[in-house]
């Protein structure tokens, strides 16, 4: 394929992609509390804010490295922008998921652009196409919605794997479009892995393989000048998470840490492990099905020329080769394959184009997988998405269903502290009101967030800290109130009854969140304080 100085792509394409992502990603992005997993992205990037300190990551004093610093950095630069609000959370991921369209656009643009001048008949823009099916993919809507680390992920390990694709297909490509092209791989390969760490190598080194799957040579690992970049930019990444744990070690403090095996070969689930590409597929849905027909058989006979089909087949190829290399690993849940099928819109330009020179059958298949038309498939598309945010909206106000989000149940615990801390006139900033907790920080941080903003506009001074082992802890602040875990999946409160037989007689606070129930005690004041 010979990199030509195409027209550059008209304005209106980007402009399109960003309504379309604004339609899906913008509205009431900040109206819901903090949930599920949120509250362990978006704390540690709080605490960074208020301590200044951006290389030791901590959640609630308690230093926290199960996940590098990437997510925690980029929410506290929007936050330091936008506040600390949940939409400042959530706005990463949202932008993170524009971003990886208009790289999409742009790339697609560079690939089809010979195969669309072959097209006439066809007025889809695979600029256009590319960036809207990556937008408008259902599988992205809820990570693109919540600050969650898949979407910057997403836009990293996608960014990476272009580039590297884009080097092997390109030829005579311009010195200075080389460079740039390397410099997105360093770039987007160190920002994965200090976003995820290594899971989307296997993306990564799948799309090398690729490139001469597609082209059935190994020239293209000649022409793959990115290698070098994408290899510095595994070693800026992993140098920097090194650094930052070096760091966390001369503390001397405990580090509450988070091993790869737990996500990789289990034997219980085997039958999920062996089945991940099919559900990884269905989980792509419906731009996955593009999927069919870069390497469809008989695909040979259509009437396009090898070099004009080797973009799509390079990256099935890839994204075959990843959920190999997935599976082999032992890796079970699909959503950890995602960023394999985020390149699934890269074959949507060629089945759209592809429809005037596909054979007779996989031409009317192309054109029914659109409904007859692309418009059509984008509005049916759309009114889904909109589905989507009314049900999210509805489902998950707090005073609907506040067993979703942690904060309704924060702001009541929060509401008992404060009048607990009046009652123990506990209100000199010289002696805050100190709350330990351990379980309920493993399940639902964002409870003891909220609690704590209560505390913050009612001027009332306290403390949170994440104590592990607090069940078994001993030598507590005298008046200090523990947050435990009361549900019949966790033994905290039950061994901390053990140890003091009166627990019951000190509970402030009881409620649930999902099927958490949580439960605030003080601890008797005639035990000695460990300071």
């Amino acid at each position: 394929m010979t990199a030509r100085a195409a027209r550059s792509m008209s304005v209106r394409t980007p402009l399109t992609i960003a309504l379309a992502w604004a339609i899906v990603y913008l509205p009431a992005l900040g109206s819901r509390g903090l949930a599920a997993s949120e509250g362990h992205r978006v704390l540690p990037a709080i605490e960074m804010l208020r301590s200044g300190d951006f290389v030791v990551p901590r959640l609630f004093g308690q230093i926290y490295l199960r996940k590098p610093p990437g997510m925690f950095w980029a929410i506290a630069a929007s936050m330091s922008v936008l506040g600390e609000t949940e939409l400042a959370a959530r706005f990463v991921s949202a932008f993170a998921t524009l971003l990886a369209g208009l790289a999409c656009a742009w790339f697609a643009h560079r690939w089809y652009a010979p195969l669309a001048a072959r097209a006439p008949l066809s007025r889809a823009s695979p600029a256009l196409a590319a960036g809207l099916s990556f937008v408008l993919m259902p599988m992205l809507w809820a990570p693109g919605r919540s600050a969650e680390i898949e979407s910057l992920h997403n836009l990293c390990v996608l960014v990476a794997s272009l580039a590297i694709l884009d080097a092997s297909l390109m030829r005579n490509a311009r010195p200075r479009t080389t460079i740039s092209i390397a410099l997105l791989a360093f770039l987007a390969t160190a920002g994965a892995v200090l976003v995820k760490g290594p899971a989307g190598v296997p993306v990564l080194g799948a799309a090398v393989v690729g490139a001469c799957a597609a082209q059935r040579s190994l020239v293209p690992l000649r022409r793959v000048s990115v290698v070098p970049p994408m290899l510095a930019g595994l070693a800026l990444g992993a140098g920097v998470i090194l650094w930052c744990w070096s760091r966390a070690r001369e503390t001397g403090e405990p580090i509450v840490l988070q091993g790869v095996s737990e996500f990789l070969w289990s034997l219980p689930r085997l039958g999920q492990t062996l089945l991940l590409p099919l559900a990884a597929w269905a989980m792509a849905l419906p731009m996955s099905i593009a999927l069919l027909f870069p390497l469809a058989p008989f695909a040979s006979r259509d009437d396009l020329a090898r070099d004009e089909s080797a973009p799509a087949r390079a990256v099935a190829w890839t994204i075959l080769l990843a959920l190999a290399i997935y599976v082999i690993l032992g890796v079970h849940n699909p959503r950890y394959a995602m960023p394999a099928m985020c390149l699934v819109p890269m074959l949507v330009p060629y089945a759209l184009l592809g429809r005037t020179l596909f054979m007779p059958l996989r031409a009317r298949l192309a054109t029914l997988c659109t409904l007859g038309s692309p418009g059509a498939f984008v509005g049916l598309v759309l009114v889904g998405a909109g589905a989507h945010i009314a049900i999210e909206v509805h489902r998950f106000r707090d005073d609907r269903d506040p067993a979703y989000t942690g904060r309704p149940a924060g702001l009541a615990l929060g509401e008992s502290l404060e009048q607990h801390a009046r009652a123990t006139n506990n209100m000199s900033d010289d002696s805050p009101l100190l709350i330990y907790a351990d379980h309920a920080v493993e399940a639902r941080p964002e409870v003891l967030w909220y609690a704590s903003s209560v505390l913050e506009r009612a001027h009332t001074p306290a403390r949170v800290r994440w104590l592990p082992g607090l069940a078994d802890a001993n030598d507590l602040p005298a008046g200090a109130v523990l947050v435990l875990r009361a549900d019949s999946a966790s033994p905290e409160l039950r061994a901390r009854a053990a140890r003091d037989p009166d627990a019951a007689s000190h509970e402030l606070w009881r409620g649930r969140v999902h099927e958490f129930e949580l439960v605030a005690l003080t601890t008797p004041s005639a035990v000695p304080s460990a300071e």
